[in-house]
């Protein structure tokens, strides 16, 4: 054995905080349920293996499924409608809207719509047409 291996430590990998461990829970949920297309054809078996880790772990940070959907998919839905309508509120707050400016703010707001609708898109298609009771909340609320 080379004396190079004998000292080689394995690589230790760091262990991830509670907030860590909850943001990467919800962003392999947002994968399992974007591949499967629903929720319900989702399992918790899918979403764990996409994030590495038991079931288990996925329960010590959400109580459901339904938890899960709502916090890794609807949540980021309704901050994003939140955050372009907030934009747009403030559009003519500190000045009147000339001809210049109007184009800069609709490019403006262009931007910050397409980019969220990139982000967006495929939960919005997980809303719209996954479980009907889900699509009637994510409206109502």
């Amino acid at each position: 054995m080379s004396k190079r291996a004998a000292t080689a430590e394995p690589a230790r990998t760091r262990r991830l905080s509670a907030d860590e461990r909850r943001r990467s829970i919800l962003e392999a949920a947002r994968k399992a349920f974007s591949d499967t297309g629903d929720m319900n054809g989702t399992t918790m078996r899918a979403i764990a293996d996409k994030a590495g880790i038991s079931e288990g772990v996925i329960y010590r940070h959400f109580e459901s499924k339904d938890q899960l959907f709502y916090e890794a998919v609807v949540e980021p839905l309704r901050e994003a409608v939140d955050s372009l309508v907030a934009a747009s509120a403030v559009v003519d707050k500190d000045e009147p809207l000339n001809a210049d400016r109007q184009l800069e703010t609709l490019a403006g707001l262009y931007r910050q719509l397409s980019s969220t609708l990139e982000e967006v898109l495929p939960l919005l298609g997980l809303v719209l047409f996954g479980d009907p009771k889900v699509a009637r909340r994510f409206y109502r609320e």
